[in-house]
């Protein structure tokens, strides 16, 4: 893992969070989006804490996970919603973060490429719904750093860094 790119990513999310996060007056369906993607990090942190030891860089992208976490609490909270409780065990895990958390030492690297896969997809996913240029770049910025999660798992492990184009755009 590349700590300056590292270290950029990490410092705009914290940055974007820091300069402000959406207003108050947040549509409800951008509620909703910010809420899912605080339990999916959540989920990501504690699914990471249970590969310590097996996966290599699973302390650190448990970090992230955690700050990722810790940017969108000040979003939530700028938004006046309550955070929602801490996933506790395997059980409060999204699927896919339970699927990583039970991983075999064998099967946990490509448990955490798909976690990462569907992180990606969940931030895509939800760029729309901000309406506050702050927080959709603090979103963008945590994209950006789970899709680099993933082109790092994939080359540690002998993949690809990049899956196979699935035909022309």
């Amino acid at each position: 893992m590349s700590a300056l790119t590292r270290r950029t990513v990490l410092a705009g999310a914290f940055g974007a969070a820091l300069a402000g996060a959406a207003p108050a007056s947040a549509a409800p369906d951008e509620h909703a989006v910010i809420v899912d993607l605080w339990r999916r990090e959540a989920s990501a942190e504690l699914a990471y804490r249970a590969q310590r030891g097996a996966l290599p860089h699973a302390e650190t992208l448990q970090a992230h996970c955690g700050m990722h976490v810790s940017v969108l609490s000040t979003s939530l909270g700028a938004m006046g919603i309550d955070f929602p409780p801490h996933p506790r065990g395997v059980a409060d895990l999204d699927p896919a973060a339970r699927a990583l958390a039970t991983a075999s030492r064998d099967n946990a690297a490509a448990a955490a490429v798909a976690l990462e896969r569907r992180l990606v997809a969940a931030y895509r996913a939800a760029l729309p719904a901000p309406k506050e240029l702050k927080l959709a770049v603090a979103l963008a910025t945590i994209l950006a750093s789970h899709a680099q999660h993933e082109l790092t798992l994939r080359a540690d492990h002998g993949e690809r860094p990049l899956p196979e184009p699935q035909g022309a755009g």
